[in-house]
This record gives structure tokens, C-alpha cells and sequence, in this order.
């Protein structure tokens, strides 16, 4: 049950990257069209020499034949796959030639605080139904196509908080604050998952976004 609650928890970051993918962007998909309303997710970021601002404001949308646009979107995917029920956020902001983006898994879909947690910890979470987290990690530099390039830099928020402000009218509303670490490269994951000596500070952090359900966002 582990392996399968951490394949559930991945899914708001695996779809990120397949969304705008170059399989994705040059291929059929099966389905429907599907174009949401605008969202926003947009955070700043301080600290090691990684200072910017994250802003990404737009619409997600796919067409009858399954081409996805390569623009900025940002959405909430309504996960019920019981006995697992929570929220994925997915933000990318396209900028001339990288993408970067976001992601995020929420424990639940209530009103109220989450604590920010790693990946590994919230999702392990959510298989042990032990309390309320979410797990943020986002990406700088990303390919035009949305692929890892040298360059890309991955973190992960390892603290903070996140607070759902509203999850009505069809849209998910909220805030966030934390700390986030650098992902190391994977030949070095092994023994510290993050770069030494790299802290980044994420202040103002929001969300307005759109809540698609989860057979919608996969085309059926």
C-alpha cells in the first residue's frame, strides 16, 4: 500500500512535466478538448543567489486532437481515487526559451492550515492517514519543452505552511509561505538528497486556480 499511495501523491508533479512535454505537444492524445479558466500561482523566492519571482498566470488548454498549448497555465487537479482524496496544483510559467514550474500535492481538500513537508514525508502521510501536509516542489530552467536540461535547478519546500482559503465555485484558493533546499543531481541524491549550503526563502505565496477533476485532465 506505500508504493501505491506515493505513486498517487506523484501524480500532480509527473503531470506537470507530461502536460507541456514535447510527446505531449507533437503527438495525439485521446479525449476531449479541454480548456479551463485562467489561474495564477505566483511566489517570490530569496536566498544563495537564487532570488526571483515566480508568476505564473493563465489557462490550460488541450484540444480535440490532444495538442496541448505551450503557454503559461496554472490548475488544480480534484484527485478521488478513494481511499486516497486531495488536491494537485500544477503551474508552469513559459518564458522564451525555458519553462518553470510547480507542483503540489495537498493532503486533503478542506478548508484550513497544511504543513509544508518533503515529498517523502507528506506522502508517506498520506498513506498512513496521520494528520494534514502538503508537499511543493518547483523547477527553474526547465527546456523549452518542459524537459530537464543542464541548467534546470529543482527544490523542494522542507518547511512552511499552506492554507486553502476556499475551495468553492469551482476553484481552489489559498496561500503559501516555507523554506525550500535545492534537489541535488541523482547521481548524488544517494546519500543527501539536497545541495549543501543552498536555502531559499518562498515569501508571498498565492493561488487562484481552476479545479479540473482528474479524468477530465487525463482526457476522458
Amino acid at each position: 500500500m506505500l508504493a501505491r499511495a506515493r505513486s498517487l501523491a506523484r501524480f500532480s508533479t509527473l503531470l506537470a512535466i507530461l502536460a507541456y512535454s514535447t510527446g505531449c505537444l507533437d503527438d495525439d492524445t485521446t479525449g476531449p478538448a479541454l480548456e479551463l479558466e485562467a489561474g495564477s500561482v505566483k511566489f517570490d523566492y530569496f536566498g544563495s543567489g537564487f532570488d526571483g519571482r515566480f508568476d505564473a498566470v493563465g489557462s490550460f488548454s488541450r484540444d480535440t486532437r490532444g495538442y496541448v498549448k505551450p503557454q503559461s497555465f496554472a490548475a488544480a487537479i480534484d484527485v478521488d481515487m478513494p481511499p486516497y482524496l486531495y488536491f494537485g496544483i500544477i503551474a508552469a510559467e513559459f518564458q522564451t526559451n525555458s519553462v518553470n514550474d510547480l507542483n503540489v500535492t495537498i493532503s486533503g481538500q478542506a478548508n484550513g492550515s497544511y504543513e509544508v513537508k518533503s515529498f517523502e514525508n507528506c506522502s508517506a502521510m498520506i498513506e498512513q492517514g496521520t494528520g494534514k501536509c502538503a508537499a511543493i516542489n518547483y523547477n527553474l530552467g526547465l527546456g523549452s519543452d518542459g524537459s530537464f536540461v543542464t541548467g534546470t535547478r529543482r527544490f523542494e519546500l522542507v518547511g512552511g505552511t499552506l492554507t486553502i482559503t476556499s475551495a468553492a465555485d469551482g476553484r481552489l484558493r489559498g496561500n503559501f509561505t516555507g523554506t525550500a533546499r535545492q534537489l541535488a543531481s541523482s547521481s548524488s541524491a544517494v546519500s543527501n538528497p539536497y545541495v549543501d549550503d543552498v536555502e531559499v526563502e518562498i515569501l508571498n505565496g498565492s493561488f487562484d486556480v481552476p479545479i479540473v477533476t482528474l479524468s477530465q485532465w487525463n482526457g476522458f
